[in-house]
């Protein structure tokens, strides 16, 4: 299945986003006229693309009760 994808570029690096065919694809240092993908089903690299996303929960710093001397300042 061929798939057209804008392809922008910057400092040598291109980038293409394509939520059609769930791809996504990063180069540097060559065109991307070039690679060739192939869908696969997982076993191969011993994965279970079709098992659901596990999302472990966010940690986060809690909040300062007061800013720190250094902020102050500002």
């Amino acid at each position: 299945m061929a798939v057209d994808a804008a392809v922008p570029h910057f400092a040598g690096s291109w980038l293409t986003v394509r939520d059609q065919a769930q791809l996504v694809a990063v180069g540097s240092g060559f065109s991307p006229a070039g690679p060739r993908f192939s869908s696969i089903s997982g076993e191969e690299c011993g994965v279970d693309f079709t098992a659901p996303l596990r999302r472990s929960p966010v940690w986060q710093m809690p909040r300062p009760e007061t800013a720190h001397e250094d902020l102050r300042k500002f």
